[in-house]
């Protein structure tokens, strides 16, 4: 009798799964206006008008234990239709994020690399429906940077092209870097890899995977351990004396979420933020930030010159310093 009921278990669990599996959900003008479809019909996204096919299409993933709208995922998607006139698409993959509805980290990584999977082989799919590789890019925070590295890497080796340009906001470290259990982004996933460093060696990656590695406040975190405006004062006493609701992941999290942050201010606000490129940020710290292929962060950042550059920021929004922003103090 025991043996049945656990073949029933197995046998239940696995239909869970399948009922659970991650979804595509298009947008247009609003976060009120989308369509959700499977992950094997995105191209109702395309015969829908939810992505135009002459246009450039962002595809978002968020993070462990992410969600449309935690994490910012939402001002992502709410700058992206206010600021560009580009398609966006989320990558809903909530429940493979959050397995069991547990803060499963091992299994959510391992499932970032089997959505990334998936997803490079139904962009591929939409593709030859018509949706342009050369105007696809893919964006994605922590563990969804990861997905999206895979996910690259799948397109590339199904239709034979990369796709021009991956941005990773803060790509997961644990279990990535430096020991590789699983897959870690790379330069070569896309014709151009545009990684933030926020967290750096914490929840973060540290090394320059990118083709062009952008590192916050590099200098500042090295001696406190978190972003400006990171610290337990400022992320568990403020929201607690603002009786606004108590938000775990934003204060476990502060720093790995600037990333995030950082990305949204580049896309409503012009050149916030700028880079300064050095080869390490010990380099940068000893030149006292004599300027060197100043690059402005954003999606344009990916024609500047090869390499990592460093970044100054306030603790609050506006974070960029504009050109202040480019020395070490």
């Amino acid at each position: 009798m025991s043996q049945k009921i656990w073949n029933v278990v197995i046998l239940f669990s696995a239909i869970l799964q399948l009922t659970q599996a991650w979804t595509f959900k298009g947008y247009k003008g609003s976060l009120n206006n989308s369509l959700e479809v499977s992950s094997t019909n995105g191209t109702q996204l395309i015969d829908e008008g939810y992505i135009d096919v002459d246009r450039i299409t962002v595809f978002y993933a968020f993070g462990f234990l992410g969600s449309e709208n935690i994490q910012d995922t939402d001002r992502f998607i709410e700058a992206t239709l206010n600021y560009t006139d580009w398609s966006i698409v989320l990558v809903n993959w909530k429940d493979e994020a959050t397995p069991g509805g547990l803060p499963d980290y091992f299994t959510a990584s391992r499932n970032s690399q089997t959505v990334g999977t998936e997803l490079g082989q139904a962009i591929s799919t939409m593709v030859a429906s018509g949706l342009n590789p050369n105007n696809t890019i893919l964006v994605g925070f922590s563990l969804g940077a990861q997905l999206c590295g895979r996910a690259g890497f799948t397109i590339k080796n199904i239709i034979g092209q990369p796709l021009p340009l991956i941005v990773g906001l803060d790509a997961a470290k644990p279990l990535f870097e430096p020991i590789e259990i699983f897959r870690c982004i790379k330069s070569t996933d896309a014709s151009r890899v545009v990684l933030v460093h926020a967290d750096m060696g914490r929840f973060g990656v540290s090394g320059s995977h990118g083709t062009q590695d952008f590192y916050a406040n590099e200098i500042y975190y090295e001696s406190h351990g978190y972003q400006p405006g990171c610290s337990l004062v400022n992320t568990l006493l403020n929201p607690i004396f603002m009786f606004e609701n108590f938000d775990f992941f934003r204060v476990v999290f502060c720093s790995h979420l600037r990333a995030v942050q950082f990305w949204v201010e580049n896309i409503t606000n012009n050149c916030t933020i700028i880079g300064n490129r050095a080869s390490s940020g010990a380099a940068w710290l000893l030149s006292g930030g004599t300027p060197n292929n100043l690059t402005c962060l954003g999606y344009n950042a990916s024609q500047s010159a090869e390499g990592n550059y460093y970044f100054r920021t306030n603790a609050e929004p506006l974070y960029g310093l504009g050109i202040n922003g480019t020395t070490p103090f």
